[in-house]
């Protein structure tokens, strides 16, 4: 398992998946949880502009209902025969009756109309002791003169004569008030406007203004409360202890159009004064259900954020697989080629690049297969035509010599070893004509080395000696035919022959590790082994010697042989070439 995880990381679909998780799934999740946080403050602000916005709304209802309200109850307060029935109720009763007849009918004339349908009940009370009821008699006889005149906000309204004076909603159900109705008090001025000569009460249905609060008090996220100065509820409900504790510390009734915000708890609180009526509506937003709320859309945004990643992580995948198919498949053919099959042929997929690639790769490969072909027949064409040039050249030169040191044998010593010389030399040639093996065992190229030492020793009259040290266990393995032979007859003739004094060859084949070691020492003449053209190579070296040698070793074992050379002049010269142990196949 974690081999295969090991080969993905390295291989092009494993750094495609990275590179859509650096790319795509990484920055999307990050994203993701950024947007979260700033997803959540937008919605929040915005759901508090929104509320804000909608809490001006509701003031601005709920302005324009009280203004018209305000201007129904100045209908009554500047009507003239309402002044002159309170007036005249002392000096000219008579008058002061016929003037409530006038005012009576004025007011139901108001109540038709659509701007007094929100009014129950009127009452008026002269400082002179008049009192005139008009409207329902089901609402005028529910209100007690006793519960108007001993009302707080009625000694409120004579200390502030040129205010309008609300009420909060009343919601006890006994015989001296109407639940659910709201108050309103004016002074009343004489025909100058200079002294108060009365009350107004006017009694108002708070239906009117709970119907505008309730439309906005069905979210669930916030509820609205309408206070009068004194944080006394009018409209939506009781106000929490806490809630109206926090009021009194931000409000400022002093300032005109004052408005605030402040956050208590996991709820936002908005305050907004109506200075011309001194009423205060009060807005509570839950953040909390706006967080849910946002939660719950946001779930829905990550569950489908989710199937997209994953969709397009699907996708993703097959089209890089699709994609990297022509590659594996080049892969897998290249593999091949590694291992020296050049007769394979990748399947082309498509016309694109990929397609062209994989055109290009048969075609460069079968070339290549038949260019190795060529070169391996040409190579052997080569090696055989070296072997015979070699063959060539050997078998003129040393019949030749051989010949002349017979002719001389016969000529001045007259010696029996002319048999041994010609059967060696007989050897010889059977060696070079008929076994046209470019390689033979190690113990056979000793044969055939042997053979030419009996015959230079006899040439020569034993002025050198050859003496062998061959390692049995190499005895078996392969030689290249005719590799020692051009080292020694080097070592003869380049070596001990101009030299003065006694001539030493010696002959050492032994086994170093997996490798053959074939070595030529002699104590002739030497040369400078750092000289590029040293004594003599121009004449041996360049026909039949080390260069010769040199390429055979090439062509035959490749890097996988050397020949060093190590000399010192008048000391000695020694050649040492280095093959593969390889055993002999019989």
């Amino acid at each position: 398992m974690l081999a295969r995880i090991r080969n993905l990381k390295h291989s092009l679909v494993g750094k495609a998946i990275v590179l859509f998780l650096v790319l795509v799934a990484i920055p999307a999740l990050l994203a993701g949880l950024i947007g979260k946080k700033y997803f959540l403050e937008i919605v929040l602000e915005n759901a508090s502009e929104t509320y804000d916005y909608s809490l001006k709304n509701l003031q601005s209802q709920l302005a324009h209902e009280l203004l018209e309200t305000k201007m129904n109850a100045y209908y009554v307060y500047l009507d003239l025969d309402l002044k002159q029935a309170i007036t005249r109720y002392i000096d000219d009763p008579i008058e002061s009756i016929n003037a409530q007849r006038f005012v009576e009918s004025k007011l139901e004339n108001y109540r038709i109309s659509s701007h007094f349908s929100n009014v129950n009940a009127i009452k008026v009370f002269g400082f002179n002791g008049i009192k005139m009821s008009f409207g329902d008699r089901a609402f005028t006889d529910a209100i007690s003169d006793e519960w108007v005149l001993n009302h707080p906000l009625y000694d409120y309204a004579l200390a502030h004569p040129d205010e309008f004076v609300w009420s909060g909603v009343y919601q006890g159900s006994t015989e001296d008030n109407i639940p659910g109705s709201l108050s309103l008090f004016r002074v009343i001025k004489d025909r100058s406007y200079r002294g108060g000569i009365g009350m107004l009460y006017v009694n108002l249905d708070s239906k009117l203004f709970s119907t505008v609060v309730a439309s906005y008090n069905n979210r669930t996220d916030g509820h609205v409360f309408v206070l009068d100065s004194e944080l006394s509820p009018l409209v939506g409900g009781e106000v929490p202890t806490e809630l109206l504790s926090a009021i009194s510390e931000h409000i400022d009734l002093k300032r005109t159009n004052f408005s605030t915000q402040f956050q208590q708890g996991s709820q936002r609180v908005y305050v907004k004064v109506l200075s011309d009526y001194n009423w205060i509506t009060v807005g509570v937003l839950d953040l909390d259900a706006v967080t849910d709320r946002s939660y719950h859309l946001f779930g829905y945004f990550t569950w489908g954020f989710v199937i997209f990643l994953f969709t397009a992580s699907f996708f993703w995948l097959s089209a890089v697989a699709k994609l990297l198919a022509p590659i594996r498949a080049l892969r897998k053919a290249t593999r091949r080629v590694r291992y020296g099959d050049f007769a394979v042929q990748a399947t082309p997929y498509g016309r694109d690049e990929l397609g062209e690639l994989t055109k290009d790769f048969n075609f460069m490969v079968s070339k290549i297969g038949q260019l190795i072909e060529s070169q391996i027949a040409q190579k052997e064409r080569e090696k055989d035509a070296e072997y015979r040039a070699l063959q060539a050249q050997i078998n003129p030169h040393f019949l030749y010599n051989t010949l002349n040191s017979i002719r001389w044998m016969a000529i001045i010593q007259k010696a029996d070893n002319i048999k041994m010389v010609i059967e060696s030399l007989a050897r010889l040639l059977r060696n070079s004509t008929n076994k046209m093996d470019s390689v033979i065992s190690v113990a056979e190229e000793i044969s055939i080395l042997k053979d030419y030492v009996e015959i230079e020793l006899v040439a020569y009259n034993s002025k050198f000696s050859v003496t062998y040290h061959i390692d049995d266990s190499t005895l078996g393995c392969q030689c290249l035919k005719f590799l020692l032979q051009p080292l020694v007859e080097n070592a003869i003739f380049h070596g001990v022959l101009p030299s003065e004094r006694a001539g030493e060859i010696m002959v050492e084949v032994k086994r170093v590790d997996e490798s053959i070691w074939l070595r030529v020492v002699d104590n002739g003449v030497g040369f400078d082994s750092k000289d590029e053209t040293p004594h003599g190579r121009q004449n041996h070296f360049n026909s039949i010697g080390l260069d010769t040698l040199r390429e055979r070793l090439d062509a035959h074992y490749s890097i996988q042989s050397s020949m060093t050379i190590d000399s010192v002049i008048n000391q000695h010269t020694s050649v040492t070439v280095v093959l593969p142990a390889r055993e002999v196949i019989c």
